[in-house]
């Protein structure tokens, strides 16, 4: 997985994986690309599915506040899947 700062996308993963929020952790696992850029983070969808998946607003909303609470991160924005 391509990413800019791995340190911190595993603290996400392992809050995720100690809050059993396994359903978001398994979604988060198969992410084509992450980035964090300031206090937001950018997630690639690997496919157009996952994208609709992570875009849906309970699971940003629920991914935004394990984010905020784990990393600091404000928001975070859902990217295209790039075929």
């Amino acid at each position: 997985m391509k990413g800019n700062d791995p340190q911190r996308w595993n603290k996400l993963l392992a809050v995720l994986d100690d809050k059993l929020q396994l359903n978001l952790l398994e979604h988060l696992h198969r992410v084509a690309a992450y980035h964090f850029e300031e206090d937001i983070l950018y997630l690639e969808a690997a496919s157009t599915e996952e994208e609709e998946y992570l875009k849906k607003d309970s699971v940003l909303q629920q991914l935004q506040l394990h984010a905020a609470d784990a990393l600091n991160v404000e928001r975070i924005k859902i990217r295209p899947h790039s075929a």
